[in-house]
């Protein structure tokens, strides 16, 4: 189980490179806070990993995309490269180990560590399609390459505007 606070804002302005292909710096700064909590039933624990943890995250990249026109519709693939830097704003994280078959003073901390800031290489690939019919179909790709905090993740989205 997760509760998570997160907000944002997001800077980008195109540029036009070339006859339909285009150059857009992009920045934001964006705000998580999450609470983490997981219970293991196997041999009566329960793990509650308690403090409420929050990060800032910084970015600065670029997106290059070009938009191919065909009869149907565009088709239009882009790519995104950029810095990012994730800093924690709680420091500590601790996680509680409880027994059912131990008295409540012997119920105690098993870590206490800090969460270090994480340098970030980020990579999105994309590619839309959208048609004369209103239908816009997308698939994406984002990676945050790092020793600390990386994350992969796709999308895929269609959309039909009438």
């Amino acid at each position: 189980f997760y509760a998570v606070l997160e907000g944002g804002i997001d800077f980008h302005a195109p540029f036009l490179l070339g006859e339909h292909c285009y150059i857009q710096p992009l920045a934001s700064v964006s705000y998580l806070g999450c609470l983490p909590s997981d219970i293991d039933n196997e041999k009566h624990k329960i793990v509650i990993n308690g403090e409420f943890d929050s990060f800032f995250q910084s970015q600065i990249s670029a997106r290059f995309r070009k938009e191919l026109h065909h009869e149907n519709g565009p088709l239009i693939p882009s790519l995104t490269l950029g810095w990012v830097l994730m800093q924690p704003l709680s420091h500590k994280s601790s996680s509680f180990t409880c027994n059912n078959d131990v008295e409540d003073e012997e119920k105690q901390p098993i870590f206490n560590k800090k969460y270090p800031s994480s340098h970030q290489l980020y990579v999105g690939a994309k590619v839309e399609k959208v048609y004369k019919m209103g239908l816009l179909l997308s698939f994406g790709f984002d990676a945050y390459v790092a020793k600390i905090y990386p994350s992969y993740g796709g999308t895929i989205r269609m959309e039909w505007s009438w």
